[in-house]
């Protein structure tokens, strides 16, 4: 492969693919204690790769990413050792047979590692982000609301009081699991919703991310097969990448839900969605995730957009809403399915008063959800204003042509209506 674009895509790919488990084997031959060490390693193996492969494709990538990693790791340790002469190495070489990519007991004893109590709640989702998911700096600011330097400082602390902690008991990781699955369901959640609308990636959707939040969802559980809370969130999964062919157009531009080709969406993992749906619903626990999962299955089954169930939408953000009373993302939604409803002038005073409380003057996904509601409740002029200064909120390509459609749109109903 000689296009460097071609090759940062495809080892992209693979970071996300490889990564989290590429840090489980190392750590898990080498001590938790190098965390820092081996992270790094895998970090840079990925920036060799990235310079290498345009002139030298390896047969295996995989299996030469690993071992390049080995032998990076390797070559740390050795100069730690000539400084710290108590550095014990197990091993100097690896063969090709000896190439443990899927090592799942390594993943989750990771993932647990990385619940460590000694850590805030969220400095254990940052790192567990940075580590198991394979998330940048900039990927978990954005999924956490916060900035840059805040998530790169956390980093670099959480990975140096892990670096004193336990060492993670080998195969007790069942046991372990259940006590920490509401904040690793957070993190797989988060994982999940950055890649579904992504912050960094050129096509808007970082796939790799998302199949690989399902990935570890999987593999969580394989381990922990009765936790409910955890089927809602594997059927919300499969329902949103279910829907992943018809949001993008052929020039890699957003497709709006009203205008999704619905015989697109992938009837297979639809199916898979509503087996886990079932087995949430069988255990008699409502859950976020389940009531998420049930809205994204409602948008799945509609003939189109005008078939829609609303109201059955609305009652089901309602009751989200109540059990996050505090995420204004839940109720601009519920503004924004009352106004497929009943386009009213009360949902912009609704509107005007979740700006004030959330401060939200400058926040793009509120001017923009604004904008489509003004539009809808036959607002024009407001609506064009709010879109356009939507467009000065966001660097994104993809929204901003997605805005500019919109635009076009209410000119000519405009034109229509003079």
């Amino acid at each position: 492969m000689s296009d460097s674009h071609d090759t940062h895509l495809l080892s992209d790919h693979l970071f996300r693919q490889c990564a989290g488990k590429m840090v489980a084997s190392l750590m898990k031959k080498y001590g938790y204690d190098h965390i820092d060490l081996v992270t790094d390693a895998v970090q840079d193996t990925f920036e060799t790769a990235l310079k290498t492969w345009r002139f030298n494709m390896p047969n295996d990538p995989q299996a030469w990413l690993y071992k390049v990693a080995h032998n990076k790791t390797i070559n740390a340790l050795k100069a730690l050792q000539r400084r710290h002469t108590n550095t014990k190495l197990q091993a100097y070489a690896i063969s090709e047979d000896q190439l443990p990519i899927e090592d799942t007991e390594a993943e989750i004893n990771l993932l647990l590692f990385c619940c460590n109590e000694d850590l805030s709640l969220k400095n254990q989702i940052i790192v567990t982000l940075s580590i198991v998911g394979g998330l940048g700096v900039h990927e978990i600011a954005n999924a956490l609301n916060m900035e840059y330097e805040a998530v790169k400082k956390s980093i670099y602390r959480s990975k140096q009081i892990l670096k004193n902690s336990h060492t993670p008991e080998q195969n007790k990781s069942t046991t372990a699991l259940f006590p920490n699955m509401d904040k690793i369901m957070q993190m797989l959640y988060l994982i999940f919703n950055e890649g579904y609308k992504t912050t960094r990636h050129p096509s808007g959707i970082n796939k790799d991310l998302c199949y690989e939040a399902l990935r570890l969802a999987i593999l969580v559980y394989k381990k922990c097969s009765d936790h409910p809370a955890l089927f809602g969130l594997m059927a919300l999964m499969f329902f949103d990448i279910a829907r992943f062919p018809a949001r993008l157009a052929d020039n890699d531009q957003w497709i709006a839900l009203e205008d999704h080709d619905r015989s697109l969406y992938d009837a297979t993992l639809i199916e898979e969605g509503y087996h886990y749906l079932d087995l949430a619903q069988q255990s008699g626990q409502v859950s976020s995730y389940y009531i998420e999962a049930l809205i994204s299955s409602i948008h799945c089954t509609a003939a189109n957009f005008e078939e829609t169930n609303w109201p059955q939408l609305l009652d089901l953000y309602k009751v989200l809403s109540h059990m996050k009373p505090d995420d204004h993302r839940i109720k601009l939604n519920i503004a924004l399915v009352s106004c497929h409803i009943n386009p009213s002038i009360d949902l912009i005073d609704d509107l005007t008063s979740l700006e004030n409380q959330y401060l939200l003057q400058d926040d793009y996904t509120y001017i923009v959800t604004k904008a489509y509601i003004l539009g809808k409740c036959g607002i024009h002029e407001a609506a064009l204003q709010a879109y356009h200064k939507a467009m000065t909120l966001t660097s994104h390509t993809m929204d901003i042509a997605l805005i500019k459609d919109r635009i076009s749109l209410l000119n000519l109903s405009n034109t229509h209506n003079t």
